[in-house]
């Protein structure tokens, strides 16, 4: 019996062996390919994707660095025979450049920026995606989301929230000759600690900014693609005074930045993954911003000499802030030097109560828009400045 069990079990394992050979070669054909296999990789997950370097990011997407743009669009405008929309600012020089070189390897990228891969890109999870149905000719292309905007891009091409910003009375490029085009006529005293994240240069950035608005501008609205504005976090700055209650609006900002953007991280050096055509083009690492002339000049021997100080030239010469706001006999974000000095004109403690405005800066004398704390560098500045200022008529 034991033998004829055999002998009919033979061909039904034969059988079987058979149909698993042909059911094993059929999903070894239909296993995912090197790339389908590298989407699942723990490399695009957190926490993995947190600690990626640059370097394991480009092995497989170095080119985004290589491409270029086209050379004229489908309707035939050449690429050389118009501006793109960030090449109307100053701070950007060059030719058009794709989206990632813009932001990586570019001069301006290089001065202002220190973009990670994994500053946007947190990666791809494919079970995130949508097929694309309206179109049968893309069946096999879906929708990614390869980055959260609302937490990256949405840093530097949100809206300008003038509107919450005391002072100003319409956005930038409205009110930037009223401000003596200078964002550091305000920000020289309060709202200092910024910028201390680790995609960024911060002391790239703040040279820049003292120089020409428009770096600053650029990031705060100047290349505006959303109409939302980013919630920046109130960072306290050395001498600011304890908030008792934030404003309406403010109240459910956070007061750090994200943790993963607090972390020291190396400065990038894209130089390597650059075809050889462009690595002349674009500086390896980021040159020095020159600095604002004003900041730059050293008081010399014979300036001292000068009999009778001239005011306007100090305040000129030292990079102080007032012209932005006071003009000598126009009104401008605050009252004409000649208002002051009517204003004070009998008041036997006229020196000491502007001085110390200037120092501490105030409120309410002048109605509610504030003057900010004005820094100088000695106190024969502040008093050259106060006299000329009581004495106009």
């Amino acid at each position: 019996m034991q033998t004829i069990r055999i002998k009919y079990l033979l061909p039904s394992l034969s059988l079987f062996f058979l149909l698993f050979l042909s059911f094993s070669t059929t999903a070894e054909e239909e296993l995912p390919s090197n790339y389908d296999r590298a989407r699942w990789h723990p490399i695009h997950f957190k926490p993995m994707v947190d600690n990626a370097t640059n370097d394991q990011c480009l092995a497989c997407h170095k080119e985004i660095l290589q491409g270029k743009v086209k050379q004229a669009s489908p309707a035939g405008v050449k690429a050389e025979d118009t501006l793109a929309w960030y090449q109307t600012l100053t701070s950007y020089e060059g030719e058009q450049e794709t989206f990632h070189r813009r932001h990586l390897v570019t001069p301006l990228a290089k001065e202002l920026m220190n973009l990670q891969c994994n500053t946007c890109h947190q990666g791809n999870d494919p079970r995130e995606e949508t097929p694309v149905t309206f179109n049968p000719d893309n069946t096999g292309f879906n929708l990614r989301k390869m980055v959260n905007v609302e937490e990256t891009c949405l840093k530097c091409h949100g809206g300008f929230d003038y509107k919450i910003m005391t002072g100003l009375p319409g956005p930038w490029h409205e009110v930037r000759d009223m401000m003596g085009n200078s964002c550091m006529a305000c920000h020289m005293a309060f709202r200092t600690h910024r910028h201390q994240v680790n995609y960024l240069r911060p002391d790239n950035i703040e040279k820049a900014g003292t120089k020409d608005s428009d770096t600053c501008y650029g990031c705060h609205g100047g290349r505006s693609w959303y109409m939302t504005n980013y919630p920046y976090p109130r960072h306290a700055w050395q001498g600011q005074a304890p908030e008792k209650t934030p404003p309406e609006w403010a109240k459910d900002r956070p007061t750090e930045s994200e943790a993963r953007f607090l972390k020291a991280v190396p400065l990038n050096d894209f130089s390597k993954y650059l075809p050889e055509e462009n690595k002349k083009a674009v500086p390896a690492k980021a040159e020095e911003v020159e600095k604002a002339p004003a900041l730059e000049k050293e008081e010399k021997a014979e300036d001292k000499a000068v009999a009778k100080p001239d005011a306007q030239a100090l305040i000129k010469k030292q990079g102080y802030i007032c012209m932005s706001c006071h003009q000598v006999a126009a009104k401008v974000v605050g009252p004409s030097y000649k208002e002051i000095a009517k204003k004070y004109k009998d008041d036997p403690k006229a020196a000491e109560t502007l001085a110390k405005n200037i120092k501490a800066g105030s409120v309410g004398t002048w109605g509610q828009i504030p003057m900010p704390p004005n820094v100088m560098k000695n106190d024969d500045d502040m008093k050259i400045i106060v006299d000329w200022i009581l004495s106009l008529e």
